[in-house]
């Protein structure tokens, strides 16, 4: 699986696999300061917005930006969209 990810990896232009990367570290970070409010504060995080609707959906961003960082690497390794 690796042989097939490296060949798959090196027959991308170098234009995207910058991208990809950078799309990749992006969300990466984001997952690293969702899940470090969530530590920090607990599901009350995100009190300091009064709107309900708004503290889930911060919430949520934590499971969506893990979804989208194993969507993009299960891409490389199967190039099926999934």
């Amino acid at each position: 699986m690796v042989a097939r990810l490296r060949t798959e990896w090196t027959g991308l232009p170098r234009w995207a696999r910058w991208v990809l990367a950078a799309y990749l570290a992006g969300f990466a970070d984001g997952t690293a300061a969702h899940v470090r409010a969530l530590a920090q504060g607990g599901i009350h995080a995100y009190s300091a917005f009064s709107q309900v609707p708004l503290q889930v959906f911060f919430v949520c961003l934590n499971s969506r930006f893990r979804l989208t960082a194993l969507a993009s690497c299960l891409y490389c390794y199967t190039n099926i969209i999934v």
